[in-house]
Formats: structure tokens, C-alpha cells, sequence
């Protein structure tokens, strides 16, 4: 491991401007992070379209920021946000959709609800698909930025995916509990969506942004290669 002479104060200004820029990114969307009913399978459709929709948004608006703060370690930009983007969809629709499959085979007598029957059938939020929607991005982003940031090992890996994962739980999780707030009155409905979504942007951003610290202090220093083999 290499020695770490950076200062403290550009390791948080790295990481203050990865938190702004994926906060930004989810609060500028229009996405239901604290819940979504669903009461027919006509509103589970729209919620499956809203999700895709949102996605390409903070996917295209995250990875174009993020990208920008990769630039000096050399990261490809336009394929990570391209990659970004098409994570974010993906992750968040496969999120949708299994957490929806469970809910239908746990629980198959409650399906003629779908038919359009006002009793809530199932409630779907990012916390739920955290784990799916997690994994997905992390992986897919850690297949671009190994090589570039910290070794490329399946231990930087694996803190890469564990770190979205827990970014978008302990973010839904929090948003669960704004949204309860919102119901009880603290909060307006308009800020109380906004605070939902800042939210958990704001924790993913936080935690992968010290992950990233974290990798870039883990690089190895390249192998010194003496004048006379390089002019060989």
C-alpha cells in the first residue's frame, strides 16, 4: 500500500463534491423514494415506467457530474456515464419488478386486487430495492472504474457494490421515516418529496464518495523501471 501524503482537506473536498453531485442527481428527479401504492395493476404499470424514467434522469445527470470528477485519474467519460445511465434504468426497473414478483408470490390470493379494486395491494420503495438496484450499479460501475481508481481486485469490488447497496438502503430507509413525517404533518408534502430524494442521494453520495477515497489510497505504486531497460 502506498503511503498517503494527501491532505485531509482534499480527501473531503473530493467527497463533499461526490455527495453534492449524486444528491443533486436524485433530488432533481421526480421518483416516489419514500413509497409508492399500488391498488391495480394498471398503477403498477406507471410505477414500473415512472421508475425507468427517473432512472434515465439521475443516471444521465449523476454520471455526467460524476464523470467530471473522475476526469484526473483518467476515467473515461462519456463511457461512465453512459454506463451510469443505463445502470440506474436497469437496476432500478429489475429493483421494481422483483420486489413485485415476490409481493405476487407471496401473497397470490390478493391478486384479483389488480383488477382494479381500490385496497392497497403492494407498497414499493427504495428501500425495498435496494439490494437489487445496489448490486447492479455497483458492479456495473466497478467494471469501469477498476484499473483506474485503487486495485483491481474482488475486494475493491466487493466494497464498491456493498457500499451502493447500503447507500440506497440506509438512504430508503430514512426517506421511510420523512415520508411518515410528511403524513403526519411536519412537513410539507412538496419538501417532504424533495427531502426524501435529497436524502438518499445524499447518503449514497457520502458513502461511495469515502469508498472512493478509500480505493484511491489503496493503489499500488507502479513497479520502478530503471532508464537503461527503457532504452533497451
Amino acid at each position: 500500500m502506498k503511503e498517503d501524503n494527501e491532505p485531509l482537506g482534499r480527501k473531503l473536498l473530493l467527497v463533499g463534491k461526490w455527495l453534492l453531485i449524486t444528491m443533486l442527481g436524485w433530488a432533481i428527479s421526480l421518483l416516489a423514494i419514500g413509497g409508492a401504492s399500488v391498488h391495480s395493476w394498471s398503477e403498477w404499470q406507471a410505477l414500473v415506467v415512472s421508475y425507468g424514467l427517473n432512472g434515465a434522469l439521475i443516471g444521465a445527470l449523476v454520471g455526467l457530474g460524476q464523470a467530471r470528477i473522475l476526469g484526473p485519474w483518467q476515467v473515461p467519460s462519456l463511457k461512465w456515464t453512459l454506463v451510469t445511465l443505463v445502470l440506474y434504468v436497469v437496476g432500478l426497473l429489475a429493483g421494481v419488478v422483483l420486489t413485485s414478483a415476490i409481493n405476487f408470490w407471496t401473497w397470490p390470493a390478493e391478486l384479483p386486487m389488480l383488477t382494479g379494486a381500490s385496497t392497497t395491494f403492494m407498497w414499493i420503495d427504495v428501500l425495498h430495492i435496494a439490494p437489487v438496484a445496489g448490486t447492479i450499479l455497483g458492479l456495473g460501475q466497478w467494471w469501469v472504474l477498476r484499473g483506474y481508481i485503487g486495485p483491481t481486485t474482488r475486494l475493491g469490488g466487493l466494497l464498491w457494490t456493498l457500499g451502493n447497496i447500503c447507500g440506497l438502503g440506509i438512504g430508503g430507509f430514512l426517506a421511510r421515516i420523512i415520508s411518515g413525517l410528511t403524513w403526519l404533518g411536519y412537513f410539507s408534502y412538496p419538501v417532504g418529496r424533495l427531502a426524501e430524494r435529497a436524502v438518499v442521494g445524499a447518503i449514497l453520495g457520502l458513502i461511495t464518495g469515502a469508498i472512493l477515497v478509500i480505493l484511491r489510497q489503496s493503489e499500488q505504486p507502479k513497479p520502478f523501471t530503471p532508464m537503461t531497460a527503457t532504452l533497451q
